[in-house]
């Protein structure tokens, strides 16, 4: 029973950020993460959050892809892909405690 407590916690709090984030325009991953790492902690919280991000942002590319300017998209992946490679890198290999300490 607990664990369906916890899925409706986060499917309500995922509903909720997502009105949130259509209304302004911005900020439903940044008031998604508290709830996901009170929740499931900070190492399972940021992979479940980055997909929670890709998909809503893949959907708002698809229903936009005429009007995206592929030039640009080109010019932000050389430095883009190449962090975020980086940053998944150093998170999935730094230690418990580390990673607990970057979610103050």
């Amino acid at each position: 029973m607990e664990t369906v407590l916890l899925v409706a916690v986060m499917v309500t709090a995922a509903f909720a950020t997502a009105a949130l984030s259509a209304v302004a325009g911005f900020g439903g991953g940044v008031l998604l993460l508290p709830v996901f790492v009170a929740v499931l902690g900070t190492r399972d919280a940021v992979a479940v959050l980055t997909v929670a991000q890709l998909a809503s942002n893949g959907s708002r590319v698809w229903f936009n892809r005429r009007e995206v300017d592929r030039r640009l998209v080109g010019i932000f992946a050389i430095g883009a892909v190449p962090a975020a490679a980086a940053g998944a890198l150093l998170f999935s290999t730094a230690p418990p405690p580390a990673s607990s300490a970057c979610s103050c």
